[in-house]
């Protein structure tokens, strides 16, 4: 079951791409690491948990982007090479 995500790269790295292109794709929330405060991620967390709609656009989304099976195909690829 997918869920949605909250992700906090590490400034200045390969991480703020991935992100960047994850968010989008409308997959997942971005909250930057510089400057964060504990404050600021809960207001994050509040507003995603009471935006019911953007929840559901998260979850659509991340399921049409990832493969549900993708554990069962790889590790198919993998068996193949014993």
């Amino acid at each position: 079951v997918m869920k949605p995500a909250i992700i906090i790269p590490i400034p200045n790295s390969h991480q703020e791409i991935n992100a960047k292109y994850f968010a989008d794709q409308g997959v997942v929330k971005v909250v930057s690491q510089t400057g964060l405060t504990a404050k600021r991620l809960s207001e994050v967390v509040d507003n995603l948990l009471l935006d019911i709609s953007e929840l559901e656009r998260l979850v659509t989304n991340i399921s049409l982007l990832v493969k549900q099976d993708a554990n069962e195909l790889l590790s198919q690829e993998i068996l193949k090479f014993k």
